[in-house]
C-alpha cells in the first residue's frame, strides 16, 4: 500500500477503525491490526519496502553511467535524428 512505513501503518489502522475489510492481492488473504503479530507483520513488510525504496534510489543514477561507459545509448531516441557512437 505505501513505502512510507509509519504513514502506511497509520493509514491502516484509519481505515481498520472505520470498518473497511483489507485484502491484499499479492498475499491472497486479508491484512488486520487487531493482534499483536498482525501490527508485527505489518511493521516488517513496512520496512522491507522502505529498504527497497531506499535501494532503488541508489540504484537509478548508477544505471546511465554504467550505459555511457559501456557506449550505449543513454537518453533514448529522439525524433528526426540519428544515433551515432
Amino acid at each position: 500500500m505505501g513505502r512510507e512505513q509509519i504513514q502506511t501503518a497509520y493509514a491502516l489502522q484509519q481505515i481498520s477503525d472505520a470498518g473497511v475489510r483489507m485484502f491484499f492481492y499479492l498475499e491472497d488473504r486479508e491484512r488486520t491490526v487487531d493482534s499483536a503479530q498482525d501490527k508485527f507483520m505489518l511493521s516488517a513488510m513496512g520496512f522491507a519496502a522502505e529498504g527497497e525504496r531506499d535501494r532503488a534510489r541508489q540504484r537509478t543514477p548508477d544505471a546511465p553511467v554504467r550505459r555511457a561507459s559501456a557506449g550505449a545509448l543513454v537518453g533514448g531516441f529522439c525524433y528526426g535524428y540519428r544515433t551515432v557512437r
